[in-house]
């Protein structure tokens, strides 16, 4: 999503505009210091004649809040540092002394022990922004764009706990190197790799792959349980082993590309005594699952899978001989000569 710069001096007006909800937007521009951002995925970038009755309120010299404001989310940038090897750090979220401390040493931790230890120096510097926490992400690598240098994006829920670690063993500054390291990761994997290396971790990624095929008795058996269960497929899922939830994922899967069924209209015909074998599978039907042995993340492609491997690595925790190998041929393979 593209930023609209907001400037010391800037008017933001509440604008209604024809057939749309109210946003947020710039009246006029300045080239003086930058002093926030707006995100808006209507307006932005666009010039657009206002007409008077369409302004709802305009805010002269004040920057907004956190959150989101007549349909348009706002996060004003409150601190820019620079910080020597890395580049600039653009804070949009107000840290603790601790948080703070524990963000740098763990941007030191990943400079000595992951950028310097493999000589991967040319990776910096890059800019960073601190964001606030968005779901589940922890952080993300932002690709270079036209007129946009790349960017590493980090919005942890906490930089004190890591909510993965009931001990907090990896928990503080170890978490914030983690994230960065992973981050960092992915331009050496798109901007730097060579492709044979690439290859040999796609093939390393397939070799967690586990095919699996269910013959028309195993299709059945599923079927029968579940409607002599007599309960909603979600309560279904909820009370199957493990094994069974990967054969059903995959069943409803095959029921909602072949037959444009999800589960709400599958629970509705059984409440009307339908036995779904009309819909069901009847011939052999293929799965596969991945278990990548680092993390549940790792499963979810090569790249993420590379990623990972490399921030354990930092880390140094226990992987696979085979992992370790090629993550050391892989650094060899980028190093500069």
């Amino acid at each position: 999503m593209p930023d609209m710069v907001l400037q010391l001096h800037d008017k933001l007006a509440v604008v209604q505009l024809p057939e749309a909800k109210p946003v947020l937007v710039k009246l006029r521009q300045h080239k003086q210091l930058l002093r926030g951002i707006i995100q808006d995925s209507q307006t932005i970038d666009k010039q657009i004649s206002l007409q008077p009755e369409n302004i709802l309120s305009i805010f002269p010299h004040k920057l907004p809040q956190f959150g989101k404001a007549y349909n348009t989310f706002v996060e004003p940038r409150l601190l820019v540092e620079k910080l020597p090897r890395w580049g600039n750090i653009c804070f949009f979220r107000q840290l603790s002394t601790t948080e703070l401390n524990n963000f740098h040493q763990g941007l030191d931790l990943a400079y000595r022990q992951f950028i310097r230890r493999n000589n991967l120096r040319f990776l910096l510097p890059i800019n960073l922004e601190v964001r606030n926490p968005r779901g589940k992400m922890v952080g993300m690598w932002h690709k270079p764009k036209k007129q946009i240098e790349q960017y590493i994006e980090i919005n942890p829920a906490s930089f004190i706990t890591n909510p993965h670690e009931p001990d907090n063993r990896r928990g503080g500054p170890k978490y914030i190197k983690c994230i960065v390291t992973h981050e960092i990761s992915h331009p050496l994997y798109q901007l730097y790799l060579p492709d044979t290396i690439k290859a040999r971790w796609v093939r390393l990624y397939h070799s967690f792959v586990r095919l699996q095929a269910l013959t028309r008795q195993d299709l059945d058996a599923v079927r029968q349980d579940l409607i002599g269960s007599k309960i909603t497929l979600r309560q279904y899922r909820k009370a199957a082993e493990e094994e069974t939830k990967l054969f059903f994922d995959a069943i409803l899967t095959w029921i909602k590309d072949t037959h444009h069924l999800d589960s709400r209209s599958l629970d509705l015909l059984m409440s009307q005594g339908d036995d779904l074998q009309e819909y069901w599978p009847h011939s052999r039907l293929h799965l596969s699952e991945v278990k990548v042995p680092v993390t549940n993340y790792s499963n979810k492609n090569p790249e993420e899978c590379f990623c990972e491997c490399m921030s354990w690595y930092a880390m140094e925790e226990k992987l696979p001989k085979v992992i370790i190998k090629l993550i050391k041929r892989s650094i060899r393979a980028v190093q500069p000569r």
